[in-house]
């Protein structure tokens, strides 16, 4: 018979091991609990394609690097990041949603231009170099030469040996840093489409745009039939040019006939039906230049410009 001491500490044990049941039953629906509530917050985030605060279990990609992370946020200056008003002609498909940008594109330095482009903004599309600052608004093309040795592959170019294609009001342009405000023509582009192998450019002066391609033997510039006036009421023309010395006639359709441009003021007309042949004495190139259509071209050597 036990004694009532001993009866005391088997109703105590019994009520312990109870007691331990029930915060094991509790512990355990509470865990389930919060194991459903996260669940619910996971499918919630997921659905809106939204990472919760602190849930590593999504791709880095989905992450934000500040608030997810917490890594350090760094700025960039406006002066030096890309204008994305430039991308979304080029970058929106029919659902309006973005494609992934060209960052890492051998023409990336093009996308980058904000206001007036700079020097810095060209492209090596091989074999010829380009860029967007030559004496008038336009594509300037320059010939280059690869030098190397057995540490080093540079290339290198003369930019007053550039030709440019593009359009200007009247012959005797300025350069882009020049301040005269009267002569001044904006060389602003934007970027209209890219793809893997090519950019396309469009200029703000007038309608036209060039196609730059990789691997591309010459370059194009694509111009509308009506040619605009400036505020002055000066028609803006398609112009070739160079700052070099035209010292040579320009032969025209590969025959006899030639344009003299020497005479220090605006030559003669003459039709070209379908190129023209330019050869420049100081850098020693001669450049072709086809028409699409027959054409009625004048010209003009400026002792300071070209």
């Amino acid at each position: 018979k036990p004694s009532p001491s001993m009866f005391g500490k088997k109703h105590a044990l019994c009520m312990l091991l109870a007691g331990c049941t029930l915060c094991t039953v509790l512990a355990a629906t509470f865990i389930r609990d919060g194991a459903k509530e996260d669940n619910k917050e996971s499918k919630t985030n997921k659905n809106n394609d939204l990472p919760a605060p602190g849930d590593y279990s999504f791709p880095l990609s989905a992450l934000d690097p500040v608030r997810d992370l917490g890594l350090p946020e760094l700025t960039r200056a406006p002066d030096v990041s890309p204008d994305w008003l430039y991308f979304d002609p080029a970058f929106k498909s029919e659902e309006d949603d973005r494609n992934a940008l060209p960052t890492n594109a051998w023409y990336q330095n093009l996308l980058l231009a904000r206001g007036e482009p700079s020097n810095l903004h060209r492209a090596y599309p091989v074999p010829y170099l380009v860029d967007v600052v030559g004496l008038i608004p336009g594509l300037r093309t320059h010939v280059n030469h690869v030098e190397a040795n057995a540490e080093v592959m540079q290339l290198s170019f003369n930019e007053n040996f550039g030709l440019v294609v593009g359009a200007t009001k009247k012959l005797g342009a300025t350069y882009p840093d020049d301040d005269d405000s009267e002569n001044f023509e904006s060389h602003k582009y934007k970027v209209v489409q890219t793809t893997d192998l090519g950019i396309t450019l469009e200029w703000s002066i007038m309608k036209m745009s060039s196609n730059i391609v990789r691997g591309m033997p010459f370059t194009t510039m694509e111009y509308e039939k009506f040619y605009p006036k400036n505020g002055d009421g000066k028609l803006i023309l398609p112009t070739i040019a160079s700052p070099l010395p035209l010292l040579d006639p320009i032969l025209v359709d590969g025959s006899e006939t030639k344009l003299d441009c020497s005479g220090g003021s605006v030559s003669e007309r003459v039709l070209v039906q379908k190129d023209i042949e330019l050869y420049f004495h100081t850098s020693d190139f001669s450049w072709m230049v086809f028409f699409s259509h027959p054409a009625w071209i004048t010209c003009l050597v400026d002792g300071e410009r070209g």
